[in-house]
């Protein structure tokens, strides 16, 4: 025999062998239908319980969202005063020294720089 001949049948006899110890060790048809009816009814009773108690939780969370929103103190108001309107208004005399292009050198309140467009023109995007 050739070697590769020897492999083939070292290869063959050892599948045989791992086959057999599966026919072995496998449970019969019977048990695994008996085995899996039992399993199936017992995950049904589970997922029943499960699906109860979710919609317990949710309708305890609605239930506290309600009361919440209802006994909630509203949210205060924000008012700004004149001045600060009028301060946020305000520019500079000397813009109008500044060139027509649109360059707006005087901050804004409430502004940021990401806002000036300084690569190209200078200009507020």
């Amino acid at each position: 025999m050739m070697n590769d001949e020897r492999d083939d049948v070292i290869v063959r006899s050892a599948f045989a062998d791992l086959r057999t110890e599966d026919v072995r060790s496998a449970a019969s048809f019977d048990d695994v239908v008996t085995r899996r009816a039992s399993m199936s009814s017992r995950l049904g009773a589970s997922a029943l319980f499960r699906l109860a108690a979710a919609g317990i939780v949710i309708a305890v969370a609605v239930a506290a969202y309600e009361t919440h929103a209802r006994f909630a103190k509203p949210a205060p108001q924000f008012i700004v005063s004149r001045d600060i309107i009028a301060l946020a208004a305000w520019h500079p005399a000397t813009d109008a020294l500044l060139p027509a292009s649109g360059i707006r050198m005087t901050p804004i309140i409430g502004g940021s720089i990401l806002d000036l467009d300084t690569l190209t023109t200078g200009a507020l995007r």
